[in-house]
């Protein structure tokens, strides 16, 4: 759920403060794609990163477990019911709109794993220390606006613990 919540921020944020000349995706359908895009990991489970990116012959066979996957899913479901899920679960990527909002998705899933982070060293895991900071060179990567907006405006305020954050109520 916070990569849905986190993918249609970063829609709204491109829409609203950077979409001139830009394909904007409608931020409600990148959140359903963000909701579902971890869903075939129901069969794969979930490949850490490192692992899954390795080398591209290692990126292209597990994107085509996961594909499989995610037709094993879509078998399940009565007819009318794959037609509807099957460009959740697996997106048209000829679709220049879908391409976009995927890559918000996957920013998103970024910002899920960097937001883990810090909570961990919040709570003094140290074990964390250098995930933040490859994870955090991989969002720099994105190189998009709205990746770099809620990197400064909104990213702080997880890092904050419940006595931090100002709650003015008046």
């Amino acid at each position: 759920m916070d990569v849905a919540v986190i993918a249609h921020a970063l829609a709204l944020i491109r829409r609203l403060y950077y979409s001139d000349g830009r394909l904007c995706p409608e931020p409600s359908q990148v959140a359903l794609l963000a909701l579902f895009h971890d869903v075939p990991e129901i069969i794969t489970g979930d490949m850490p990163k490192p692992l899954k990116y390795h080398n591209l012959p290692m990126e292209l066979t597990y994107r085509d477990i996961e594909e499989e996957a995610s037709e094993t899913l879509l078998a399940m479901l009565p007819d009318e019911l794959q037609e509807e899920i099957r460009p959740l679960l697996i997106p048209p990527k000829d679709d220049p709109m879908v391409r976009e909002a995927c890559v918000l998705v996957k920013a998103a899933d970024c910002f899920s794993a960097y937001i883990k982070c810090l909570d961990e060293k919040k709570v003094g895991n140290n074990e964390f220390d250098r995930a933040i900071i490859e994870i955090g060179e991989r969002l720099d990567a994105f190189d998009l606006p709205e990746v770099k907006w809620f990197r400064k405006y909104a990213l702080p305020s997880y890092a904050k613990s419940l006595d931090e954050i100002d709650f003015d109520f008046a």
